[in-house]
């Protein structure tokens, strides 16, 4: 695993043997990766206060700046986001990179990061563009009809 530390800041962006980039510090860690042609997931696992500034935002505009148009599954089953500096940056890159995103499709499976993720939405303006899933079985039957094979494209 390829590791990348920022000096002084506790933050560590690594490359994974499965080719997936980790972001990381003591608290909380993303992980990012293609599952198919134009689509990414991200993986938040502990507790984001805001400690990444825009570093998990950028990595997600990288992957749509190469893609030009970008399905984003967000797992945040395992994650929280505590910081309104952090649900309102969300906001703001989902708006204003809304005609690039085909949807967004997020896992939140308690009440705080439904709440955030909802927070999220409505201040985005992203309407039906952003779904929030509350089950692992929605999020993953999306996610599997994205990799499969014979994927039709479609927003079903």
């Amino acid at each position: 695993m390829a590791e990348h530390k920022s000096p002084g800041s506790g933050i560590v962006r690594e490359i994974a043997a499965d080719g997936s980039i980790v972001i990381r510090d003591d608290r909380c860690a993303y992980s990012f990766r293609q599952i198919a042609a134009a689509t990414l997931e991200v993986r938040m696992v502990g507790t984001d206060r805001g400690q990444f500034g825009t570093v998990v935002i950028d990595e997600v505009a990288l992957a749509l700046f190469r893609e030009r148009s970008l399905e984003l599954l967000v797992d945040a089953a395992e994650g929280s986001i505590m910081s309104v500096d952090v649900t309102a940056a969300w906001a703001r890159f989902l708006e204003a990179n809304r005609p690039g995103l085909r949807r967004v499709t997020t896992l939140a499976t308690t009440k705080a990061t439904t709440l955030a993720m909802g927070l999220v939405r409505y201040l985005s303006r992203t309407g039906d563009l952003m779904r929030i899933a509350s089950d692992r079985e929605t999020y993953e039957a999306r996610k599997m009809s994205l990799s499969s094979p014979q994927r039709s494209g479609t927003d079903d």
